[in-house]
């Protein structure tokens, strides 16, 4: 028997459900075809590549049906601390808080490194804080069968995406907008483990808000800004992870992107 987890739990959603609110489509297939190659990974890390990050190969598999979240059983909190080590080598935390305006996240973008992006990071915001026992009992790569259950996290995020008119002047601060909702990549689940740090958002007033036409369980009670500035200038920490292979302890995400990356 797993041990049980600690945070208050919930059901999963039923299919029905899902379909009803764009925001939920597709729910559960989404959520195992990100849990799939890592709950592989931990059964039998050697056979198996690092996890793609968005999951997009996985689409055409039939494996995620093989994946088991124990008693169909969400584990839910509010809060979550991002820790990051700054770029002269200090320990540093974020606190991120649901359904508050310290709920984005920046992790990095993995269409950089192929050329695919000019732009480092993507920004999202954070509208759920899960993990889950999981397990696998479908046939691993070595012919092997392995029902051991693990807890996985996981985050539910909605994606913002860069506007046009920042990335064609380079002398502006970048400007995000969500993605429209109706949209297949307008939300998805990371590991939180890609999470850099929260990003300083400053919303473009002069653009005002968009119209609230569906009012979701995740929204607060005003509605979205139309664009939002990345303040790259909030703190010396920030800023540096936009210089290229200039902060010391920023090897990590340098190696992730190549020699352009920050």
């Amino acid at each position: 028997m797993p041990e049980p987890c600690q945070g208050r739990t919930s059901s999963m959603p039923g299919p029905h459900g899902c379909r009803k609110d764009l925001w939920g489509r597709d729910f559960i297939p989404k959520l195992k075809i990100h849990l799939l190659p890592r709950i592989q990974r931990r059964l039998a890390p050697h056979p198996y590549p690092p996890p793609s990050s968005s999951g997009q190969s996985l689409e055409s598999s039939q494996e995620w049906h093989y994946v088991v979240i124990w008693e169909n059983r969400v584990y839910t909190q509010k809060i979550m601390q991002v820790k990051f080590t700054s770029y002269n080598i200090r320990q540093d935390k974020d606190i991120l808080h649901l359904n508050t305006e310290r709920s984005n996240i920046m992790v990095i973008d993995e269409g950089y490194k192929s050329g695919d992006s000019n732009h480092s990071y993507k920004y999202g915001q954070v509208i759920g804080i899960f993990h889950s026992i999981v397990m696998f009992v479908g046939p691993l790569k070595d012919e092997t069968r392995c029902y051991k259950p693990h807890c996985l996290e996981y985050l539910w995020v909605r994606w913002y995406m860069l506007d046009n008119d920042s990335v064609e002047n380079p002398y502006m601060l970048d400007k995000v907008k969500f993605r429209l909702t109706t949209r297949e990549d307008a939300f998805g689940f990371i590991d939180p483990k890609r999470v850099v740090r929260m990003p300083h958002l400053i919303p473009r007033f002069a653009g005002g808000r968009l119209a609230m036409e569906h009012k979701f369980s995740w929204m607060t009670d005003y509605p979205d800004w139309k664009a939002l500035y990345v303040n790259r200038f909030v703190d010396r920490d920030m800023f540096m992870r936009y210089q290229p292979n200039m902060g010391i302890s920023h090897i990590k995400i340098r190696k992730q992107l190549g020699t352009n990356g920050s």
